[in-house]
């Protein structure tokens, strides 16, 4: 890689990992860990707050990237290639997302990879993804991942904190 690849794929990352910032930054409610502090093969905790105060709620982030335009098909190839490192990994006890941005045309989207389930029976599960689909990130998409995570958080604290 020359310099000036470096250079731009170093940039690209910032970018991305700014857009994250600005994405989850529209909900006050959100509480983003140091990216030098998230677990191990994560790029972000996110932590849902109530109140301005914390909960032990949580899920985790991924973050990737590209130059240029992207359609959803292709988005979803790189979602599959992030799903095969998490592969490799144990697994996480909490839920995932992939955050992947396009720098072309600043199109943003998101995937789940360990995701947040409760059955009809309100069992909460957490399946590691087995093909991931991604969907367009906007202020609605993250209103939804965040009603997710909390529902599941429900489930599960009636189910395993009685």
């Amino acid at each position: 890689m020359t310099n000036q690849a470096a250079d731009d794929y170093a940039l690209m990352v910032q970018r991305a990992h700014a857009m994250t910032v600005m994405h989850l930054t529209r909900r006050p409610d959100l509480i983003l860990s140091d990216p030098t502090r998230a677990d191990e093969g994560l790029d972000y905790v996110v932590i849902l707050g109530k109140k301005r105060v914390t909960t032990r709620r949580r899920f985790g982030l991924l973050v990737t990237s590209t130059i240029d335009a992207t359609t959803p098909e292709a988005a979803n190839k790189r979602a599959k290639q992030m799903l095969a490192c998490f592969r490799k990994l144990p697994p996480f006890l909490f839920p995932v997302c992939c955050f992947y941005f396009t720098m072309a045309d600043d199109q943003a989207y998101y995937a789940w990879i360990y995701e947040p389930i409760v059955s009809d029976n309100g069992q909460p599960r957490l399946p590691l993804a087995e093909k991931v689909e991604c969907h367009v990130l906007d202020r609605a998409a993250l209103d939804l991942i965040v009603d997710r995570v909390d529902r599941w958080y429900d489930a599960f604290f009636a189910k395993i904190a009685v």
